[in-house]
């Protein structure tokens, strides 16, 4: 009797694990046949981590665009290479003598590091954003310096002045969500614009920017209409004075806001520091402004200031969770300084690959940025799960983990499979482009099992909003498995 009770019981269970597991497969079977994604190409893999077996695919070594979960390799690379604690400095030094006048007879320099969270709205609240200018006349000030008769030089040449990664598309460059790291980065390298809209048709009026700008020049084409949203774009290059923008803004505003990326970081932190040294110590106006576009020998000069920025864990919890795009390409160009000798975004992408090289299969995987912005990128399913198997094994699983979006509750996933089965069971990166949609990262099934999975799609026929309801469905099966 009680042998055929638990030969039953086991049938049973069995019965169940094969349903669960065929019903992932079913799923995602089911939404690759439907006819919105009749041209589209889909990859997708779900594996246990247990043992790593399979649980569903679907053209899972298809490497293809896919957009923000890209920031899974940098994220990861970042913890591994550089390690969670790590901090960039950004330092300041002089060249020359302090006289008995408190007068730096000399020159200032402020030798970029790459600090992403350098004034970021991310971790400072609006109106202390640019504390660390305050911070850096203080020092000075302590250091026995009122004045400086001479220049500030900005130096950023240990990351390079490639501006804008591989594959990144002109309309994007001038938008806040297309700025570049840069040696000497500050305010997530954004630029806010306010903007005076008038009645339907008039052309909108530039009244202002944030952080202010010096030898700004912008062209505006942008139109006030009768909308409730910013349809506005800006366009321009990094290291450029020049903008413009087009487009339309709502009518009758008194300052609508636009953000766009920054033009020229060093500049405008020079001219910060001098406006600052102007208004809290003694300047009056002796320093003058230099950005140096080469590197330069520091063994002469003397070292003042170490100005530490928050630790790369921290910068990867932003990353992922709010799906950054500044902050990736910094990491990316952070590895590549340690790495290589000049921190760029070419050297960095290549040493992310060899990196992972050594420890899964990198055949067909493409990375040209940090962010996933790059239409270059190519990455599979497997790539991702490859990936994903690793970090849960590694010491820094824990800070990789906690930065994933969660279905129904946090960051870019927070609207995702809410009040579904999948709602905090789903831990991952989420990725958007024009035509593209992906998601990478973990399910924990009500079953106790830990799943890595990821899935990507290029050229849906459809609106983005369908394709999320569409895996959903696929997402609530794993969380069931």
């Amino acid at each position: 009797m009680n042998l055929r009770k638990y030969t039953f019981l086991f049938f049973i269970f069995t019965c169940l694990f094969a349903f669960s597991q065929s019903s992932v497969q079913y799923s995602i079977n089911l939404f690759a046949n439907h006819s919105y994604f009749k041209n589209a190409s889909i990859s997708f893999l779900a594996i246990d981590l247990s043992n790593n077996d399979t649980i569903a695919k679907y053209n899972p070594y298809l490497s293809q665009t896919s957009a923000s979960t890209t920031k899974l390799f940098t994220t990861a690379s970042a913890l591994e290479i550089l390690g969670p604690n790590k901090k960039a400095k950004t330092r300041l030094y002089i060249q020359g003598e302090i006289d008995s006048d408190s007068t730096l007879n000399g020159d200032l320099w402020i030798r970029g590091g790459c600090d992403v969270s350098l004034g970021s709205p991310r971790f400072y609240r609006n109106n202390d954003c640019l504390n660390f200018i305050t911070d850096w006349v203080s020092l000075l000030k302590n250091k026995g310096i009122k004045k400086i008769n001479g220049h500030i030089y900005t130096d950023g040449s240990d990351f390079g002045y490639d501006s804008a990664p591989s594959g990144w598309a002109w309309s994007d460059l001038g938008n806040y969500y297309g700025a570049a790291s840069s040696g000497i980065c500050f305010h997530d390298n954004m630029l806010k614009m306010a903007f005076k809209t008038f009645e339907y048709g008039k052309k909108t009026e530039l009244i202002g920017t944030f952080p202010p700008l010096e030898k700004f020049k912008f062209k505006n084409h942008i139109k006030s209409a009768k909308i409730y949203h910013d349809a506005a774009y800006i366009y321009g290059g990094m290291h450029s004075k020049y903008k413009y923008g087009k487009g339309f803004l709502p009518e009758m505003q008194d300052s609508f806001i636009v953000k766009s990326s920054m033009p020229d970081p060093e500049l405008q932190i020079a001219n910060l520091l001098k406006q600052a040294l102007k208004d809290s110590l003694d300047d009056r106006d002796l320093t003058k402004i230099e950005t140096q576009k080469k590197p330069i020998s520091y063994d002469s000069l003397n070292l003042l200031i170490r100005y530490s920025g928050k630790s790369i864990k921290a910068i990867v919890q932003k990353t992922n969770t709010y799906s950054v795009n500044f902050f990736a390409e910094g990491l990316v160009q952070l590895i590549a300084k340690k790495l290589n000798k000049v921190g760029t975004t070419y050297n960095g992408t290549r040493a992310i690959k060899r990196f992972w090289s050594k420890k899964i299969n990198t055949r067909g995987l493409y990375i040209t940025d940090g962010s996933g912005l790059s239409r270059n990128n190519a990455i599979s399913a497997s790539h991702f799960c490859s990936l994903l198997s690793y970090m849960s094994k590694s010491k820094n699983f824990n800070a990789f983990f906690s930065s994933l979006a969660v279905a129904g509750k946090s960051g870019t996933l927070k609207k995702v499979c809410l009040g579904q089965l999948a709602e905090g069971r789903v831990f991952a990166k989420s990725g958007t482009l024009s035509r593209v949609k992906a998601y990478a990262g973990y399910v924990y099934s009500n079953s106790g099992k830990k799943i890595a999975f990821s899935f990507s799609i290029n050229n849906y026929n459809c609106r983005t909003s369908d394709v999320v309801n569409l895996f959903s469905k696929t997402l609530n099966a794993l969380a069931v498995y």
